[in-house]
C-alpha cells in the first residue's frame, strides 16, 4: 500500500507540473498579447465587419534556409551567437463575435478550475493521509482532469481560431506561418482519462473486495 502512495503521489505531481506549465505558458502570451494590443491603438481598423484588436502567437520558420541568422549576446564566450526566431507575437484583428464567445467561455470556465484545483489539492491531502483508494478521491480526480483540462481545450479552440484568422491576414517578408500546436496534446488528455478510469476501477475492486471478506 505504501508503494501505491508513492506512485500516486508521483502522478499527481506530475499532473500539477503539467498544469502549470499550462498556465505558465498561457500568461506568458497574455503578457505579450497585452503589449502588442496597446502597440495596435492608432492603428485603423478594418472598414466592414465589427473587429477587435488582439494578438497571438505563431510558429514560424525561415523561408531561405540561407538567410543570415540574427545575433545574440553569449556571456560565457564574451562575444556573439546567431539566432532564428520559432514563435512571434504578432497582432491582427479578431471578429467581435469571437471574443464575445470567448468572454463568456472563460465566465465559464474558471469557476470549473479552481473548484478543479481545489479538488485537486484535496485529492492529494488524501493520497498524503494514506487514504488512496476512495470514492471521493475517484470524483475529485474526475473534477479535476475533465473539468480543468476540458477548460483549457476550450480555450485552445479559441487560440486555433485566432491562429487561423492571424495567418490570413499577416504576413511576414523571411518566414512562413506553420501549424498550430495545441499546448496540451489530445494524446495527454486521453492518457490521464485512462488513468482516472483505471483508477475508478480500482476502487471499485478494492470495495468487492471487501464486501466479500
Amino acid at each position: 500500500m505504501k508503494k501505491i502512495s508513492i506512485l500516486a503521489i508521483i502522478t499527481l505531481v506530475l499532473f500539477a507540473a503539467e498544469f502549470a506549465t499550462t498556465i505558465i505558458y498561457f500568461w506568458d502570451t497574455t503578457s505579450s498579447s497585452f503589449l502588442i494590443e496597446n502597440s495596435m491603438v492608432e492603428l485603423q481598423k478594418p472598414t466592414t465587419g465589427a473587429y477587435r484588436r488582439t494578438a497571438v502567437e505563431l510558429n514560424v520558420y525561415p523561408i531561405n534556409v540561407e538567410m543570415t541568422p540574427g545575433e545574440a549576446h553569449n556571456n560565457l564566450s564574451e562575444g556573439n551567437t546567431p539566432f532564428l526566431p520559432k514563435t512571434l507575437v504578432v497582432g491582427f484583428w479578431s471578429p467581435l463575435w469571437a471574443q464575445m464567445v470567448f468572454g463568456i467561455c472563460i465566465l465559464l470556465c474558471i469557476p470549473i478550475i479552481i473548484w478543479g484545483i481545489i479538488c485537486f489539492i484535496r485529492l492529494l491531502v488524501s493520497v498524503l493521509k494514506g487514504q488512496v483508494f476512495t470514492r471521493k478521491n475517484v470524483r475529485r480526480l474526475r473534477i479535476f482532469v475533465y473539468g480543468v483540462y476540458g477548460s483549457i481545450f476550450i480555450i485552445q479552440i479559441y487560440q486555433w481560431l485566432c491562429y487561423r484568422y492571424a495567418s490570413k491576414q499577416v504576413a511576414f517578408q523571411d518566414f512562413a506561418i506553420g501549424s498550430f500546436e495545441t499546448t496540451v496534446g489530445w494524446s495527454d488528455f486521453f492518457l490521464m482519462a485512462l488513468i482516472v478510469e483505471i483508477f475508478a476501477i480500482g476502487v471499485k475492486l478494492q470495495e468487492e473486495q471487501e464486501l466479500t471478506i
